[in-house]
C-alpha cells in the first residue's frame, strides 16, 4: 500500500489486564438493607436551617435598632392645646410591633441554629453506627479462627 502525502499509518497491540484476586465478603440482603436504610438517614438537611436561623437573627437585629431608635424620633404622649394627654397610637403600635418583631425572630434564630447543630450530631452518631457495623461485619468474617 503506499504512503499518502501528509499522513501516518501505525498499529498498536493492546493487552487487557486481569484484575487481581480480592477478598470478598458475602453480605446478607437484611444487612444490606439495614445498611442502605442509615445511609440514607444521613442527607444533609441542616443547611437549610443553618440559613434560616441566620436569617431570622438578621431580621431580629434590624427589629432590635428600630425599637430602640425609634422612639428618640418621636412622641408617644403629645399634649393637646387643652391641656389633656393625647396618646400618640401609631407610636405606640409601631414600637410594640417592633419588640414583637424582634423577641419572634430572635426565637425563630435561636431554634433553627439550635436544631441545625442536633441534626448535625444526630446525622455523625449514624455515619459512626455504620462504620462500626461495617467493621464489626469486616470483623467477623475476617478474623483467623483458633486451631
Amino acid at each position: 500500500m503506499a504512503k499518502e502525502p501528509g499522513k501516518v499509518k501505525f498499529s498498536q497491540d493492546y493487552e487487557v489486564a486481569r484484575p487481581l484476586a480480592e477478598t470478598v465478603l458475602p453480605v446478607p440482603l437484611t444487612q444490606l438493607r439495614k445498611w442502605m436504610e442509615r445511609i440514607e438517614k444521613c442527607h444533609d438537611s441542616s443547611q437549610f436551617f443553618v440559613g434560616l436561623g441566620w436569617a431570622s437573627l438578621g431580621i431580629a437585629a434590624s427589629a432590635f435598632l428600630a425599637a430602640i431608635t425609634y422612639p428618640s424620633s418621636l412622641e408617644f404622649v403629645r399634649h393637646s392645646s387643652d391641656g389633656a394627654e393625647v396618646v400618640n397610637l401609631r407610636a405606640v403600635i409601631t414600637e410594640v410591633a417592633c419588640w414583637g418583631i424582634f423577641f419572634a425572630f430572635l426565637l425563630v434564630g435561636a431554634v433553627s441554629l439550635f436544631f441545625s447543630k442536633e441534626h448535625g450530631q444526630h446525622r455523625a452518631e449514624i455515619q459512626k453506627m455504620i462504620v462500626e457495623d461495617m467493621k464489626t461485619f469486616e470483623d467477623r468474617h475476617l478474623t483467623v479462627p483458633p486451631t
